[in-house]
């Protein structure tokens, strides 16, 4: 089953509060993990892990925390996706390096990985920024699917 973890759910809401920040300073982790709900141990693993990656800077001391450390309009969905979870995979591809009893026949292989080319082309289209500064129409910015799917190719029958 492909689900959202919470792990990314949490990496996201903390992303999507930094860049909505009118002047992206640094913001306290104790106020970020109370103003978002997720435990201060969890947001400390998870801001590790952004800052590893480089989306995050953290800055100690007073008046410190943790600020973006990219334009929001540079990081995708897919990457904070893949940062925090690795490889986006919707089921397990034949590889000659890895034998698996719950692969699926071949037969079937070209359709999951054409529908997983076209999820991670759309999680490529969506940007932090477009989720932290919503529209004057109240639409978040981001592509719809219906929308992303006829700028694509369909899938081959």
């Amino acid at each position: 089953m492909f689900k959202v973890s919470r792990r990314v759910d949490y990496g996201l809401r903390l992303l999507i509060a930094l860049a909505s920040e009118p002047n992206m300073g640094p913001q306290a982790t104790a106020v970020l993990a109370e103003k978002l709900d997720i435990p201060l141990a969890f947001l400390h693993q998870i801001g590790r892990s952004l800052i590893q990656a480089g989306f995050l800077k953290a800055s100690p001391g007073p008046g410190g925390g943790l600020r973006l450390n990219r334009s929001p309009d540079t990081i995708s969905l897919r990457q904070v996706l893949e940062v925090l979870e690795g490889p986006i995979r919707l089921n397990n591809s034949p590889d000659a390096s890895e034998e698996s009893e719950t692969e699926l026949p071949s037969s079937t292989q070209p359709i999951w990985d054409e529908i997983q080319n076209q999820l991670v082309n759309h999680l490529d289209r969506i940007y932090i920024h477009g989720l932290a500064k919503p529209g004057t129409n109240g639409s978040s910015g981001i592509l719809s699917f219906s929308e992303f799917s006829t700028q694509s190719k369909p899938i081959a029958a």
